[in-house]
């Protein structure tokens, strides 16, 4: 890790409320940390807002939520459910804080969402050394 930052900052897209997908990437988190020595995280974490929020309240959460992170974590699958919440995501990220997204595609995941496919800076498979490559590469550039 980079001595100029000793955390990431992350915000993990509201897409990660699949159990399944968000206890993977948590876990994926923990080892990365662990193995960091122990004595300092080497991940923190915003997650996305309570979805009982709509419109124009839900898109500032998120922008709030996303101002102080690093980069954006988001699932590269297609989500009917969460279109409206990723597009909310991708405007806050791209458009108004210049935030990377990363895109992280689960195990024999095929279809990849095409607003993820446009919109992500990098597409990487749930895979630390991916990962950390990914997120080293775009925040060591700012």
């Amino acid at each position: 890790m980079d001595a100029k930052q000793l955390t990431y900052k992350l915000y993990i897209s509201r897409s990660w409320n699949h159990s399944f997908a968000f206890n993977e990437l948590d876990n994926l988190f923990h080892s990365i940390n662990q193995s960091s020595g122990g004595e300092n995280d080497c991940f923190s974490f915003q997650l996305a807002p309570s979805p009982e929020y709509k419109g124009r309240r839900r898109y500032e959460l998120i922008r709030e939520k996303m101002r102080e992170c690093d980069a954006v974590i988001v699932l590269c699958g297609v989500y009917n459910s969460y279109s409206d919440w990723i597009s909310k995501e991708i405007v806050a990220s791209k458009h108004e804080l210049n935030k990377p997204i990363i895109a992280i595609r689960l195990y024999k995941e095929r279809t990849i969402s095409p607003m993820i496919k446009k919109h992500a800076d990098r597409i990487v498979e749930l895979n630390a050394d991916q990962i950390l490559d990914a997120i080293s590469e775009f925040i060591d550039r700012s």
